[in-house]
């Protein structure tokens, strides 16, 4: 009674562990996330900047000295930004900075600006001067972009730049408290970590889970989340950092090509790796298979071709690959309903939105629609959406393999109960007809040696037809007791105690049959099912385990059969050892007949067969 109770609070503190950890903590991580989106103060909380209108000039001729350049741009528009449309050309920028009583610092945020150096209007003074490798002055390189910083300004001064960028830059002013741009210092780097953090785990957790399956398509998404990460990265504006070292500023453009090409060439792949089956018996697939062929040039393009003319070539075969992928997908949805396709989907509609705004405004020269914040998530909602389509591509695979599996299995069952029903039967044909047979006929030679008595060269020859009829009859009953035991017919616990003893008779090994509970009378299948089990325990007893003595356990209790097979052997290595057919066969055997098995062994300990199963019957009168 005292051990029962242990075991019912045993497994009710284990039930009520694992609801808390299944159910309980996800929920109060989901309320506390809830909690702080909604009612929680922003850590981050930023207020006081303004983006300040500005007058620009594109330098196309020789070059300008300040005083020529400020001179040009008294006659230009003042503006609220300007887009380079791709041009290298240096671009002149004067901007008003208001009057302020607190520290101000004045944020050039495109992460497409190389270089930058500013002067004070009215007397051309210094203000400073940077690239991505190196700073003067009041200028540095901070965020995407750069920072000048300004100081309080009793009165309001007019500021000339000079830059250069390369790319579709957006040029912008925007005018900073000082406390409150450290703040988005500290955000933008957060944020930055965020997406790292995130998405390198992620690709790790899922690279290292694709090479101990050693599934391809895993280490191929794997290396997709990394592309995803520093194309999220190109656009937020720090991917002039790798795993917090800066890169090197002539690497900087040359990398930006090759990650948006990786990552053209890898969401190719992965679709087509995803959908491979799905676009063998597309009639369009010769669609995506131009987007595949467009990764050669596009390749080509990123080692040979400027940036400037790098992109729009980028820009054209992305529309493309787009539009098809829109349309193959849909048609796989409408044909299959497949999950898969619809998680993917999801995956790269947000990724190509999040990337082509950009392009798009790039292209035709408008604000974009997300700001770095939103491509952080952008980036991290099609990564979980992308691993949500693999997933349950994991799970339809391992649904097929089960059902394989079980299918295989009910075949073994049914062959199985077919093999005892043919054994059955020739058992039967055996011990009955032949064996009718050869008692006739030795009959028959007993009434001839009696007849013939007086003569002994006959009594020799009907002796040993005798002989060789009695060899034959003992042949026929064990061929038929291997085919099918007799005793198998008045139920398992007679047969067990006959295998024991014909098995101690043949290989000289002790055997002894141990049994408690009430005996139950066990379906035929069933039954059928544990003798074959014992015989290829004891069969590899006699052949394997070298032992001197066995001992065979049955316990009937609680509608329940427990099963015991125990040699004093020189056992065998479990994790090495496990392949062969007799071991196979017991498994396919007991898990087709509802049961459980277990092998306890080690080298040299000996080996414990454990089988437990339900039954059902009544027990033996």
């Amino acid at each position: 009674m005292r051990r029962l109770l242990q075991s019912g609070f045993s497994a009710a503190v284990d039930t009520f562990l694992y609801r808390l950890s299944v159910y309980g903590v996800p929920i109060a991580i989901a309320l506390a996330s809830l909690a702080a989106l909604s009612l929680w103060q922003q850590q981050y909380h930023l207020e006081g900047a303004s983006l300040l209108e500005l007058t620009a000039l594109e330098q196309t001729g020789p070059d300008l000295t300040p005083a020529q350049a400020l001179q040009q741009l008294a006659d230009k528009s003042v503006v609220p930004y300007r887009n380079t449309r791709l041009s290298e050309a240096p671009f002149w920028i004067s901007f008003v900075a208001p009057v302020s009583d607190q520290p101000v610092i004045a944020e050039f945020p495109s992460r497409h600006t190389l270089k930058i150096e500013c002067w004070r209007a009215d007397d051309f003074l210094p203000l400073g001067a940077a690239d991505r490798s190196k700073a003067e002055g009041s200028m540095r390189a901070v965020k995407a972009g750069f920072a000048l910083e300004l100081g309080r300004l009793p009165s309001a001064i007019r500021v000339l730049c000079r830059a250069s960028h390369t790319g579709p830059a957006h040029i912008t002013v925007v005018l900073w408290p000082a406390e409150q741009f450290r703040q988005s210092e500290l955000k933008f780097h957060r944020n930055s970590g965020l997406l790292d953090g995130g998405l390198i785990t992620l690709s790790l957790f899922v690279l290292l889970a694709a090479l101990i399956s050693r599934e391809w398509l895993y280490v191929l998404f794997a290396a997709w989340l990394v592309a995803n990460l520093r194309l999220a990265a190109l656009s937020a504006g720090w991917d002039t950092q790798w795993l917090e070292r800066a890169i090197p500023p002539d690497w900087l453009i040359p990398m930006r090509k090759l990650t948006t090409s990786a990552y053209y060439v890898l969401t190719i792949t992965l679709f087509s790796s995803l959908f491979f089956e799905d676009l063998k018996r597309e009639k369009y697939a010769l669609l995506a298979r131009i987007s595949q062929w467009s990764c050669l040039p596009l390749l080509l393009a990123a080692f040979t071709l400027p940036y400037a003319k790098f992109l729009p070539l980028l820009w054209v075969l992305t529309a493309y690959t787009v539009a098809v992928f829109a349309f193959l997908l849909i048609r796989i949805l409408a044909a299959t309903r497949s999950r898969v396709a619809l998680w993917y989907g999801a995956g790269i509609t947000v990724t190509l939105f999040a990337g082509l705004d950009e392009v798009v405004a790039a292209a035709l020269g408008y604000r974009y629609l997300i700001g770095s914040v939103n491509s952080i998530t952008a980036a991290l909602s099609s990564s979980l959406l992308v691993a949500l389509a693999i997933a349950e591509q994991m799970r339809q695979e391992r649904l097929g393999r089960r059902r394989a599996e079980d299918e295989l299995r009910i075949l073994f069952a049914h062959q199985a109960r077919n093999l005892e029903e043919e054994r059955k039967r020739m058992a039967a044909a055996i011990h009955d007809e032949l064996g009718q047979h050869l008692t006739a006929l030795q009959m028959g030679l007993f009434a001839m040696r009696m007849n013939h008595g007086e003569k002994t060269v006959s009594i020799a020859r009907v002796d040993g037809l005798l002989s060789s009829v009695e060899l034959s009859m003992n042949f026929v009953r064990r061929m038929a007791a291997n085919l099918r035991p007799a005793a198998l017919n008045f139920g398992l616990l007679p047969a067990i105690e006959w295998l024991a003893g014909d098995f101690s008779q043949r290989h000289g090994i002790d055997c002894k049959v141990e049994v408690s509970g009430d005996p139950v009378d066990l379906q035929d299948d069933l039954a059928t099912a544990v003798f074959r089990i014992v015989q290829e325990s004891l069969t590899n007893v006699a052949r394997h385990a070298h032992a001197s003595a066995a001992s065979i356990t049955l316990n009937y209790s609680c509608g329940k059969l427990s099963l015991r097979i125990r040699d004093n052997g020189r056992g065998f290595d479990p994790v090495r050892d496990t392949d062969g057919f007799g071991l196979l066969s017991m498994r396919e055997r007991i898990l087709a007949a509802g049961g459980e098995i277990r092998i306890d062994t080690k080298l040299d300990s000996g080996t414990t067969i454990s089988i437990e199963m339900i039954i059902s019957g009544k027990a033996d009168d």
